[in-house]
């Protein structure tokens, strides 16, 4: 009775927000663009590339020169990321599993090109395990991706689970009235995740059970994010 969206990087597979800042700064040199502040690679990075050049950093509002600029910066990340061999979170395969027995849909979700996570999921050798896919192509922000997200796995969004690693995956999460689970990146601070329903290090210790005591409240239980002391969630306390 409920339903998945896994953010790709950071929580289904490694995490690239570190190549994402430096595609945006390398882009901006090779545009000759003032290198993005910090508050604003924060947002571009969970952001279209598209969004992230025209409503982000300002560079262009006419769409054959936004078009051109993302297609720079992500030329930049590929080029990057080329030589990396992308790992899958630990636990994240068996936790698919649980869902997909538990008949639990899954959507993936990713600010990157289709055709891009598309081979990401191939090389990683996990794409039977997702039945849906929002891509770049397939929203404008965070809101339109989940609500769409919901849409194809056909769940309400109070009952959706969103896992995500940032901030931006909780507000957006919570803005279309679905809960969030967060995996912390390696430099995000967790204490600034505290509107989180739940903040894990890693998926591998998260039952299908803990997903559903995030909804116990809905008959006026509160939540209970730790089950006995044998099968506890290894859970962040702030």
């Amino acid at each position: 009775w409920l339903g998945a969206v896994v953010e790709l990087d950071g929580v289904l597979l490694s995490n690239k927000e570190a190549d994402q800042r430096t595609a945006w700064l390398m882009a901006a040199e090779e545009l000759g663009k003032t290198p993005p502040l910090k508050f604003q690679l924060d947002r571009a990075v969970n952001a279209r590339n598209d969004v992230a050049v025209s409503e982000i950093f300002h560079w262009a509002r006419e769409p054959s020169a936004v078009r051109r600029m993302s297609e720079v910066k992500e030329n930049i990340f590929r080029n990057l990321q080329a030589d990396k061999v992308d790992v899958l979170q630990p636990g994240m395969v068996e936790f698919l599993n649980t869902l997909h027995e538990a008949d639990a849909p899954v959507c993936v979700a990713s600010t990157r090109p289709r055709a891009d996570v598309q081979s990401a999921l191939a090389a990683a050798g996990v794409e039977h395990l997702s039945e849906h896919l929002v891509a770049a192509e397939d929203f404008y922000d965070r809101l339109d991706l989940y609500n769409y997200a919901s849409t194809l796995i056909e769940r309400p969004p109070v009952r959706c689970v969103v896992f995500g690693t940032s901030n931006a995956h909780i507000e957006g999460a919570h803005d279309a009235g679905m809960k969030c689970v967060v995996v912390p990146g390696p430099c995000q601070p967790t204490y600034e995740l505290g509107s989180a329903d739940l903040v894990l290090r890693d998926v591998s210790r998260l039952s299908f059970v803990n997903l559903k005591n995030l909804f116990a409240n809905e008959q006026g239980v509160e939540p209970q994010t730790q089950l006995e002391e044998d099968e506890s969630v290894d859970a962040i306390s702030f």
